[in-house]
């Protein structure tokens, strides 16, 4: 018997649907990108970006990167803006908004959202830098894109960064469909693992 014969078992199959839209970023598609070097906040101690949107046709992932959290990630550490801690959100040109860590209505997971969905997918961090990355749907409507940050904690106020959504629309077009992906959403919820 070798030393990883207990392990040597054949991976799981991939499941055998799809992810609602307003949860992750389609897998069968290469995202249009946008380079945008934007930083949302910077003080002495502390320093907010973003670097790149990957569009999708049903919304942008991207990254936010935190530059200076020496003892912990900023949105990992709490509830955001409790005791001065980092609130992050979008705000679409027609006034709609998304906001991370927000507390949704109740409904049903796989009900089609009404509102636009701003979704924390993973986080990392060292060495004083951090790295939490978003799902952000749907598109954004044309008009201005604004990304919204406050962090008391670390003396950052209310801060508004703006960005045209044209490039965002211009990207949207320029994705892929590298296969073609057939499958329906789950039956129920109870199927969907993420």
């Amino acid at each position: 018997m070798g030393f990883f014969d207990a392990v040597r078992v054949p991976p799981s199959p991939p499941p055998d649907y799809r992810l609602p839209e307003w949860l992750a970023p389609p897998e069968n598609i290469e995202p249009g990108k946008v380079y945008v070097d934007l930083i949302l906040a910077s003080t002495e101690a502390v320093e907010l970006s973003i670097v790149l949107l990957k569009v999708f046709p049903t919304g942008i992932s991207f990254e936010l990167k935190s530059a200076g959290c020496v003892s912990e990630h900023p949105l990992f550490a709490g509830p955001p803006l409790f005791d001065g801690g980092l609130g992050f959100g979008v705000l679409f040109s027609d006034g709609t908004a998304a906001i991370a860590h927000a507390r949704a209505p109740r409904r049903p997971l796989l009900q089609r959202p009404g509102a636009p969905v701003l979704r924390i997918v993973s986080g990392s961090g060292g060495g004083g830098r951090c790295t939490t990355q978003f799902w952000l749907w749907p598109l954004p409507t044309s008009g201005p894109l604004e990304f919204v940050c406050e962090w008391a904690r670390e003396g950052i106020p209310e801060t508004r960064s703006r960005i045209d959504a044209t490039d965002i629309k211009a990207a949207a077009a320029r994705a892929r469909e590298l296969w073609r992906d057939d499958r329906q959403l789950p039956p129920s919820e109870d199927d969907i693992v993420i």
